[in-house]
């Protein structure tokens, strides 16, 4: 999702790299963790308890994929079907995506289908 919506400069992102080197060490046989202290990458996947998720969509049977800037960041929130959620950061540095705006897109796992949304706020 980072170069979809990023676009080539993604390339260039320092951040960037760190996560490609995280998941080449994966490939490697390096443990998740290791990887993670490794490439100082930040980010939490967790189960979606009976807890409300982190953000609510207006989506049903859909699996989630929503980016967005806070605190001079670019984050990537993932829910896949009602069961895992995540969130990464993908860049340290948004300035470097001056005309990035949020982004979300569904995909409906029942009927195959999916929709971009862009300029979404979620809090």
């Amino acid at each position: 999702m980072a170069y979809y919506w990023l676009g080539s400069d993604y390339l260039s992102d320092s951040h960037g790299e760190n996560l490609r080197r995280f998941l080449f060490d994966l490939t490697q046989g390096m443990s998740v963790e290791d990887s993670l202290d490794k490439n100082s990458i930040n980010g939490t996947i967790d189960f979606i308890h009976e807890n409300k998720p982190m953000f609510e969509f207006p989506c049903e049977d859909c699996h989630v994929a929503y980016m967005f800037k806070r605190e001079g960041k670019i984050l990537c929130y993932i829910k896949v079907f009602d069961v895992f959620e995540g969130l990464i950061c993908i860049s340290q540095n948004s300035d470097l995506y001056p005309d990035f705006t949020s982004k979300c897109m569904f995909f409906e796992y029942k009927t195959k289908n999916y929709s971009e949304h862009f300029n979404v706020i979620l809090d």
